[in-house]
This record gives structure tokens, sequence and C-alpha cells, in this order.
């Protein structure tokens, strides 16, 4: 599958060549072989995949940056595939730490008493 991605953010109505005041930027898979086909094998089950629309390849870079910005196509690393909300790898801790994190009302305290 594809370990490339570009990064897409709206452009300014008012003045195409800068990015929209408050523009969401988010990232699309690019194929540089073509945006697969819906149900190809291998391809994520997304529940409104359509090729170009929610992709990013060759021959649709062009439209997408008549619309959006959008960044070069980066390579990126092939992570292992893991469900969200999985646990990663087993974290040994460097130092020793208390036990129990602080909370952000002992926090605010202690800067009250501290500040």
């Amino acid at each position: 599958m594809a370990n490339y991605r570009v990064l897409i953010a709206s452009r300014d109505t008012d003045d195409p060549h800068r990015p929209a005041a408050f523009a969401l930027t988010k990232m699309a898979v690019y194929f540089p072989d073509g945006c697969p086909a819906p149900g190809q094998a291998g391809l994520p089950k997304l529940w409104n995949y359509r090729p170009h629309a929610v992709t990013v390849c060759p021959a649709c870079i062009t439209a997408w940056r008549a619309d959006d910005f959008v960044s070069d196509p980066l390579r990126v690393p092939t992570a292992p595939h893991r469900p969200f909300g999985s646990p990663g790898p087993p974290q040994t801790p460097t130092t020793p730490g208390p036990t129990t994190p602080p909370t952000r009302t002992s926090e605010a305290a202690h800067h009250q008493n501290t500040g």
C-alpha cells in the first residue's frame, strides 16, 4: 500500500494565494501509481471512499491544487498496524518519578502556592 502522504489546506476565498484564516489542514494518502478503485484488495474499508476525492495521485494532484494548497508527496515510514486504543510497546522509565501523575487540580494548587 502507499507510504506517501500530502498535506492539504484550504485556500482563502478572498485571496487564493494564501491559506484561509482558519483553514483546517488535513493529511491524505498519496498513491504514486494512481488512486485505487473502490474495493481493491489491501485497501482499508473506508465508509465513503471515492478515488480522487479522498486520496491523491499524479492524475488528480493538479485538480486538488486548483482548490487547495497541497504539499509535495512525502514518503512516510511503514508503521505496524494496531487498532486505535491498543497499547503500544512497553515503556521503560528512564528516571524514577511519582507513582501517580499530578492532576490538573494539584498543579493549579501548586502554582497558587508558589506563584
